[in-house]
């Protein structure tokens, strides 16, 4: 449970999945054979595990992995499909140019609409906006793509001994990742964990695109973190207090350690205990408390920081102040 609690730590959010992309990127050499051995296993693997991904927060009242995890499959399919191909030719350098382009765009827009249940219209209009989005790229290269390379002579600078990226788009890439890691570093929000690894991946992705293979390993790199980040979430779930389904003391005295040095703690009582229980029923005080409960809870952007700790209701506001 403590190797988990630092697993969690700011710093550690921002580190390891620089270290384990830095990691996969040097050791990629030695992992070639492997990969091209098993090429169809390789292939499919981002599919079956970021699926798993969808499949499992399908029970999560707020399915923002999953959000994150349909993007990140509509991106491969992309790459699969229509990437495949060298990227001299210019359609395929178009789509290519589009997609690091939406890419990180789609990512960050997710930081600013509400969670919602994955089976719910929030879902399908996500479905519809990244088929709008294939729809008008398919156009856009089957009318622009003759025009496209002298276009990018002019207007993009590439240096294809670093990358087939043009250079502003990896500025952009690097820019949204660094900002997104930013925001994984102060705000001890899941989406924001999420933005950033998939940045950071997504971005190698653009930058080695030449390297064999480098969608499939980032994509499934990518598709792990998120399952250990899920898998976390539902052991924190195991300790939730069973009446309020709140999180309880020792979720609370976790979090304790990686509160940012500006936050401040609201708690709320239920005062004369005695009198309600003589006026009403025993039972009075858990019916209160369960709605307290239910009511703080609908409120979502303070669910990560609910607690439920010797009778009384804590809610932490981070980055704030008390006045």
């Amino acid at each position: 449970m403590l190797l988990l609690s630092h697993l969690r730590s700011p710093n550690t959010r921002f580190v390891l999945p620089f270290f384990i992309t830095a990691l996969m990127v040097m050791s990629y050499p030695l992992l070639t054979p492997f990969m091209v051995t098993y090429s169809q296993l390789w292939i499919n693997l981002p599919f079956i595990l970021l699926g798993a991904v969808i499949i499992l927060n399908n029970k999560q009242p707020q399915a923002q992995s999953g959000f994150v995890a349909i993007i990140m499959l509509v991106a491969y399919s992309v790459i699969l499909f229509w990437l495949q191909t060298s990227l001299a030719n210019t359609d395929t350098k178009l789509i290519f140019c589009l997609l690091a382009a939406l890419l990180p765009i789609n990512l960050l827009l997710l930081r600013i609409i509400p969670p919602f249940k994955l089976l719910s219209l929030a879902t399908v209009a996500l479905l519809l906006v990244l088929a709008i989005q294939c729809g008008i790229g398919a156009t856009i290269s089957y009318f622009y793509q003759e025009n496209f390379s002298s276009w990018q002579q002019i207007h993009l600078f590439t240096y294809h001994n670093i990358s087939s990226l043009p250079l502003i788009l990896i500025i952009f890439n690097l820019a949204v990742c660094c900002g997104s890691g930013a925001l994984a570093i102060k705000y001890h929000r899941r989406i924001d964990q999420h933005i950033f690894i998939c940045s950071l991946l997504t971005t190698t992705t653009f930058i080695f695109f030449h390297y064999l293979f480098i969608s499939s390993s980032a994509f499934i790199v990518c598709a792990l973190f998120l399952l250990f980040d899920l898998g976390y979430g539902y052991y924190q779930q195991q300790f939730r207090d069973p009446l309020t389904q709140l999180a309880d003391h020792r979720a609370f005295a976790q979090a304790l350690p990686r509160l940012p040095q500006n936050y401040t703690m609201a708690v709320i009582d239920i005062d004369n205990t005695t009198k309600i229980i003589d006026k009403h029923h025993p039972q009075a005080i858990s019916d209160i408390q369960r709605s307290i409960a239910s009511l703080l809870a609908q409120h979502t952007q303070l669910s990560a920081h609910l607690y439920f700790v010797s009778q009384q209701f804590i809610v932490i506001f981070e980055h704030k102040k008390s006045h």
